[in-house]
């Protein structure tokens, strides 16, 4: 009996796994249609956003790999920006600094939810805001990711608690006098995207929170330049 329930399951985990594959595809092809129709009524901006829709999904869904270079997952932010720019045209990406570090390995989907916690909480109000990703050095081993925004900023009673919630490892309850945790609603989330790192690397390694110049947020993502070799990364 305990033979044919195990063979249920795994018949019904792959049975799931086929029809995970269905809804992707179904929704590549209708964004195509609508990217089609947009182009013969003459609707650029609708045309590029359901590119950008469908190249976004894409990267999230088909690439099987845990690890990508670099240059990828900025590509995958550039999409997201590509979307993100029919709310806020005028946003300012910078990467002046970048280039060095784009062949360095990095876990897929770690910047775009960064950069969808600053969109969320940090851009409140309409003025001019920017974005610059940049990296340096962490030793001879590491290296660091370093996401600035120029938004409203966090509280530094907020910011201290973040990053003691990133590195202790464990849950704490938010005092009364404490702000809460600001929630991260459908996207991924800061401590997601820590405890993936961390899962993966180890302890050394995650995101840590600091004020940047301008009085925004930067997020610092700190990585091994190596990586971990189990699998192909994506080129």
């Amino acid at each position: 009996m305990e033979k044919v329930n195990a063979e249920m399951k795994q018949k019904d985990a792959t049975l799931l796994a086929l029809q995970s594959q269905i809804n992707p595809h179904f929704l590549y092809n209708t964004l195509e249609v609508i990217n089609c129709q947009a182009i013969l009524s003459d609707v650029a901006s609708i045309s590029r956003m359901s590119k950008a829709m469908a190249d976004f999904y894409r990267y999230t869904i088909d690439n099987p790999s845990t690890e990508v270079k670099l240059e990828t997952e900025i590509e995958h932010v550039r999409t997201y920006l590509e979307i993100q720019s029919e709310r806020y045209p005028d946003i300012e990406l910078d990467l002046d600094g970048i280039e060095p570090y784009l062949h360095y390995p990095i876990i897929k989907l770690t910047l775009q939810p960064l950069v969808e916690n600053a969109f969320n909480h940090a851009f409140v109000g309409d003025r001019d805001y920017y974005l610059k990703i940049y990296g340096m050095d962490a030793g001879a081993k590491a290296y660091a990711i370093l996401i600035e925004d120029n938004g409203q900023g966090m509280e530094e009673q907020l910011l201290n608690k973040m990053n003691r919630l990133f590195w202790n490892n464990k849950d704490e309850e938010p005092d009364e006098e404490d702000d809460p945790i600001p929630q991260q609603g459908n996207g991924i989330g800061l401590n997601n995207v820590h405890q993936r790192i961390r899962l993966r690397y180890g302890a050394a390694y995650g995101l840590s929170l600091q004020e940047s110049w301008t009085g925004g947020v930067t997020v610092r993502v700190t990585l091994p330049k190596e990586g971990i070799r189990d699998e192909n990364i994506d080129c």
